[in-house]
């Protein structure tokens, strides 16, 4: 598999959900992202 993003946009995107995101977390699984794939057409 090859992943190809736009630097700047994964960033702001990943920016934007931290903020969202409690810092600290009792369940394991809440402290990281989940990315869903689509192939490009």
């Amino acid at each position: 598999m090859h992943l190809t993003i736009q630097r700047d946009v994964f960033m702001q995107a990943v920016q934007d959900v931290s903020k969202a995101v409690a810092s600290r977390t009792t369940i394991p699984i809440l402290t990281g992202l989940k990315l869903e794939l689509m192939p490009m057409d």
